[in-house]
């Protein structure tokens, strides 16, 4: 049978999503659209006859920084060469940059073979809704806000401009995303998403405690109780951890967070939820 490579169309970027939530990865629903918004160019398969046996993602941020996941192999085809040649073709795709990506703990050290650093673990916590309803009294939705002032926070904290992803992201259907704001500023903002289970909340940033906790409790408070919650945190962020103590959730996932050129100057102290472990 003929074996290829190649980019994927959208549809087939929404079957990857399927592929990782069958992983247990627990992607958004709707997360397929906006990941493909950002960088169209970025997602590739492996082909065998007419079969896709294989998946990769690597997205670029400007001319330094791309972002590596979605590598999964179906496991007939595993450990037969065809996951390395796509992981090269999306290695490649992204060139010199300094490449990241979050690995699962027991392929860390594969991970470091091919160049990659550990800069911190990041890990999923898994609670519950509360129920409350209860919005605080400075928080917005994030649509009534003018999405310049959002794109300039983002900016801010995320490190490299994701315009057209964000814009998606925000306005997801079955979604709640929210913002901050004092005096006309905006302190911090935050996503909540329908995925394949429960709920989803990222990215959570932050100017400080207070802002993170007003965020938190909006939004978990927008979930029924019984309903799952899920929150990815980076784990070096103490003030996030007091966050998912104070509701009593549970580690059920982790990773580390990996880069080939060391992890860019990421404000982390305002990182209290990471947007995705597929695209950073």
């Amino acid at each position: 049978m003929e074996y290829k490579i190649r980019k994927a169309t959208g549809k087939e970027v929404g079957a990857m999503v399927e592929w990782a939530a069958k992983e247990g990865w627990n992607p958004g629903i709707y997360d397929a659209k906006c990941f493909y918004t950002h960088d169209p160019n970025g997602f590739f398969v492996s082909v065998l006859g007419n079969q896709i046996i294989a998946t990769v993602s690597a997205v670029k941020y400007g001319k330094n920084y791309g972002f590596m996941g979605f590598y999964i192999v179906k496991p007939k085809y595993r450990k037969k060469g065809y996951g390395m040649k796509l992981f090269q073709k999306a290695w490649d795709y992204l060139g010199n940059r300094n490449k990241g990506g979050d690995g699962v703990l027991e392929n860390l050290k594969k991970y470091a073979r091919i160049g990659f650093k550990l800069a911190h673990y990041n890990a999923r916590y898994q609670g519950f809704g509360t129920g409350s309803r209860k919005i605080g009294p400075n928080i917005e939705n994030l649509r009534n806000i003018d999405f310049r002032k959002v794109a300039k926070y983002d900016d801010s904290v995320f490190g490299f401009k994701r315009y057209a992803f964000l814009k998606c992201w925000i306005n997801q259907s079955e979604s709640f995303a929210c913002g901050l704001v004092k005096n006309g500023k905006l302190l911090g903002y935050s996503v909540l998403r329908k995925c394949f289970e429960g709920y989803k909340i990222g990215p959570l940033f932050a100017d400080n405690d207070s802002v993170a906790n007003e965020l938190f409790d909006s939004l978990i408070g927008s979930v029924d109780k019984k309903e799952k919650v899920f929150f990815d945190i980076p784990e070096v962020n103490k003030n996030a951890l007091k966050i998912v103590r104070k509701y009593k959730m549970k580690k059920v996932f982790a990773t580390g967070r990996i880069y080939t050129k060391g992890q860019p100057k990421f404000p982390l102290q305002r990182w209290y939820g990471v947007t995705t472990f597929e695209l950073g």
